[in-house]
């Protein structure tokens, strides 16, 4: 992610300089995301560097700045169904496709506002009520075969409701797995 004066909309190709103490380093990128606040954030791709050496320069920067990890947030695959509430009272249903302490990944067959706020829910289950928690669009894009629209959503607090949202998608998750499983035949 990087903090810009100025936009680059998505699927702009761009070319980095990182100045890195004595060393300098490129790179190439292609422009994945962008949020419209001030500055202007945008999430990159790294496409080609000019040497091995440029490589490795940036890739100790990143693992500096991330940690030891290379995402912030740990992203879990998931499969489970959403609705989103559009403000002021437009609904749309969809499908979760990972979740993380951050925030989600989802498809819809429409594509959302960047930076839109949304309020997505969890059906209920059995013993849980819905839960709903409010994120942020961060990023939209066609899936790979151009059914839907992979939408970027954060977490716009970090509270007890995101906490609840993220256990009921987990718990729901694994209860409809478990009902699938039961109801299979043995065969013999």
């Amino acid at each position: 992610m990087l903090e810009m004066p100025e936009p680059l909309v998505p699927g702009t190709r761009t070319r980095l300089l990182l100045v890195a103490g004595s060393r300098n380093a490129r790179a190439e990128a292609t422009v994945v995301w962008m949020a419209e606040d001030t500055p202007y954030r945008i999430g990159v791709r790294f496409t080609a560097w000019s040497s091995g050496t440029d490589r490795l320069v940036w890739e100790r920067l990143l693992a500096f700045q991330a940690g030891p990890t290379a995402r912030a947030a740990v992203r879990l695959p998931s499969s489970f169904v959403i609705t989103c509430r559009i403000p002021p009272d437009s609904y749309v249903a969809g499908r979760a496709e990972n979740i993380s302490d951050a925030g989600l990944m989802i498809a819809l067959d429409e594509a959302l506002a960047l930076s839109a706020r949304v309020r997505v829910a969890v059906p209920p289950r059995i013993m849980l009520s819905p839960v709903e928690v409010e994120t942020e669009v961060m990023w939209a894009r066609a899936d790979l075969e151009g059914h839907s629209v992979l939408h970027g959503l954060r977490f716009v607090r970090d509270d007890v409701d995101k906490e609840l949202f993220i256990i009921s998608a987990l718990l729901g998750q694994d209860f409809d797995a478990g009902k699938s499983f039961r109801g299979r035949k043995r065969r013999g």
